[in-house]
């Protein structure tokens, strides 16, 4: 938008150019448009009051509108199945006064030798025991553990020895913690925050 220089050019102007009523309505509906755009631009980055944001606000906002279309492209639906899952193949009896039930642990490392045709241990018994009591301490969940005698019935050709068992269980505590955390995190995003 330019000014006339002078007085004289403001009359000129004034009496040459008659104001287009159809060009104020689309101007001012253009510009009620990108005000709304520039809100939307600025949604994040400054407050109701007008007050500027702290990153930690701005990235909390930009979360927000990002979650948000997250939730409408079908991400809630994915957590939610993803949780009905989580509970149908880690039941609670797989813990007790939150740690893993031997017992459990125990049935899926019998398994696992057992699905050796050579596993014709000369001491089963010490083998199977100090098996248990290293797994035990590394408290696997049951997914965890499963996935990981899976990945040993498929890869070894003989029954896997301790350590074996062991590298192959924190791969999958890890592979898992990951889908984990990310389905904790998401979970909060489920249900609109106010």
């Amino acid at each position: 938008m330019t000014l006339p220089a002078s007085p004289q050019a403001v009359a000129r102007t004034a009496v040459m150019s008659p104001i287009d009523m159809a060009a104020v309505i689309d101007l001012a509906s253009l510009t009620d448009r990108l005000r709304t755009d520039l809100r939307s631009l600025w949604r994040g980055l400054v407050s109701p009051d007008g007050d500027y944001l702290t990153a930690r606000d701005r990235a909390e906002a930009e979360i927000a509108l990002r979650a948000e279309a997250w939730r409408e492209g079908g991400g809630a639906a994915r957590v939610s199945r993803a949780n009905a899952l989580w509970n149908k193949t880690q039941p609670n009896e797989w813990y007790d006064d939150g740690g893993v039930v031997a017992a459990h642990v125990s049935v899926m490392l019998a398994q696992l030798i057992g699905s050796f045709p050579t596993a014709n241990l000369l001491n089963a018994t010490a083998f199977t025991r100090a098996l248990l009591e290293e797994v035990m301490l590394e408290q696997p969940s049951r997914i965890e553990l499963a996935c990981a005698c899976r990945q040993l019935r498929r890869t070894m050709k003989f029954v896997p020895s301790i350590s074996e068992v062991i590298d192959a269980l924190k791969v999958e505590k890890e592979v898992w913690s990951a889908r984990f955390e990310a389905l904790d995190q998401l979970s909060v995003h489920v249900e609109p925050q106010p």
